[in-house]
């Protein structure tokens, strides 16, 4: 599917009622990025499978550092994870 099309998905649904969320295709760093911080917002998500996250090999320490650190301060948001 589409990066368009999830981002469509996404301004229409209550993210704050999401309850079930499987990711599972192969997204780049940046491409999580960009949906990193609706994840944030899906307070009532009570488990989340990430399936095939890359990180290119040659992205720079400080890069991977800042996308996992990006990630997981969304953690933070799920009081139901």
């Amino acid at each position: 599917m589409p990066t368009r099309s999830i981002r469509r998905i996404l301004k229409v649904v209550q993210l704050a009622c999401v309850e079930d969320l499987e990711v599972n295709c192969t997204w780049n760093r940046a491409t999580l990025g960009r949906f990193v911080l609706h994840l944030g917002q899906m307070g009532n998500l009570p488990w989340l499978p990430l399936w095939c996250i890359h990180v290119l090999p040659h992205t720079a320490p400080k890069q991977e550092e800042h996308c996992i650190t990006q990630l997981t301060a969304q953690f933070l948001n799920l009081l139901h994870l």
